[in-house]
């Protein structure tokens, strides 16, 4: 085979036979060349390990990045898919593992920059250590919002949290009576509001969540009074409620050894969310004499022996 006869051009013109080396090679696409600046030796590509322990913006050199957060929260910031990518021309996608590798209380966040999404999601995040996320950030041209992909992940699911009663109380909407429920035992994304008005769950990804309640109800009187009945539901948007349990002709006794009269009710049920405004609540009905009775209690840690009402959840897919 002939050899190929090379002209010494300017290699920005692209002229077939330009001789490339490595002083142009080194600034296409973060190429780095073996150091020997002479025709046929091809670039080597690295992939350089960021080590990070306060908030810090990526670019794409930032392949893998190891997160500590042993002494403060940690967010880190995506880079923009058009910072690297043209809109309008396919290009090689950008890769980003991510990983905590600390067992600290505080938070790793990662957030896409302004305009992006996380698989339609604004954060995730790295809950314990050695917990990673490995993304994937494909051209506008193939997906128009701009979305990181996630490959793989070491999290539990999306939006896990559990709530305990944090006292006997109930809040009254109208018939119902809600749990004080924000005794949280973990809310990895969130997504559960402590307050008042709600004590509730709001996902922020649409999807369908598993959801279970466990109640232990209790007649304010405690004594043998029954009740016609008693009803655990998990309520949607304050105004669809789904029964998950109910107990029928109810006869509370006192019990001598605990000394508290109670029924357990507990249930679960699988609910879409828009991933919007929708939230989930947990309530009760209880019915005296065909009247509405919303004057009892919920069993919760304080009682001797403790007795736990709670609820909790999580994503199980689109």
């Amino acid at each position: 085979m002939a050899k190929t006869n090379f002209q010494d051009k300017d290699p920005q013109h692209g002229i077939p036979g330009t001789v490339i080396r490595a002083s142009h090679c080194n600034g296409w696409q973060n190429h780095q060349h073996l150091g020997i600046d002479d025709d046929g030796y091809a670039p080597v590509i690295e992939e350089p390990v960021l080590e990070v322990n306060q908030d810090v913006v990526l670019d794409k050199n930032n392949v893998v990045v190891l997160v500590d957060a042993s002494n403060n929260n940690v967010q880190i910031t995506l880079p923009s898919i058009d910072s690297y990518m043209l809109i309008t021309t396919p290009k090689k996608a950008q890769k980003h593992f991510i990983k905590r590798i600390d067992a600290s209380n505080y938070s790793v966040t990662i957030v896409p920059s302004t305009g992006d999404k996380i698989e339609g999601l604004n954060s995730i995040n790295l809950k314990q250590k050695y917990s990673y996320f490995s993304l994937y950030a494909k051209n506008k041209y193939y997906n128009s919002q701009g979305n990181w992909l996630i490959l793989s992940e070491s999290n539990r699911a999306f939006g896990s949290f559990m709530v305990r009663a944090s006292d006997r109380e109930l809040v009254v909407y109208g018939d119902y009576s809600r749990p004080i429920l924000r005794d949280v035992v973990y809310n990895d994304d969130y997504w559960y509001d402590c307050q008042p008005i709600y004590f509730g769950y709001r996902p922020q990804r649409k999807g369908k969540y598993y959801l279970y309640a466990n109640v232990r109800y209790i007649p304010k009187t405690n004594t043998s009074t029954a009740r016609d009945e008693v009803v655990l539901f998990i309520t949607k948007n304050n105004s669809q409620r789904f029964l998950i349990d109910a107990a029928y002709k109810v006869d509370f006794y006192w019990s001598n050894y605990d000394g508290i009269a109670m029924r357990r009710l507990v249930g679960a049920i699988i609910l879409p969310a828009n991933g919007i405004d929708d939230y989930f609540c947990v309530d009760i009905l209880a019915r005296k004499d065909n009247q509405i009775d919303s004057s009892g209690y919920v069993a919760n840690d304080n009682e001797n022996p403790p007795y736990e009402s709670y609820f909790g959840g999580y994503f199980i897919g689109e």
